[in-house]
């Protein structure tokens, strides 16, 4: 089984935290919020996710596959996350 994040940057509702780096890596309790997403998938068995990006994603790209050497990330980069929706 496969898991899809969505991990564009706008985050417009969590400004001034979202201004240099996805929504995903905002810290809450002093952990990324993409690391409570992925422990869940983890401890569920999903050890195939694909983490769906935009420009500023070498911080996420970086934290993920340093914390999770165990699990196969495939990252897409959304060139137009800014103009388009997720479903684009």
């Amino acid at each position: 089984m496969k898991a899809i994040i969505l991990s564009a940057r706008i985050g417009s509702r969590l400004r001034p935290n979202t201004n240099e780096k996805p929504k995903t890596m905002v810290e809450v309790n002093i952990r990324p919020m993409i690391n409570y997403i992925i422990d869940a998938l983890h401890d569920n068995g999903i050890k195939n996710i694909i983490v769906c990006t935009d420009f500023v994603a070498t911080k996420l790209l970086n934290h993920l596959e340093l914390e999770y050497i165990d699990i196969n990330f495939k990252f897409i980069e959304n060139k137009d996350y800014d103009t388009k929706n997720n479903m684009h």
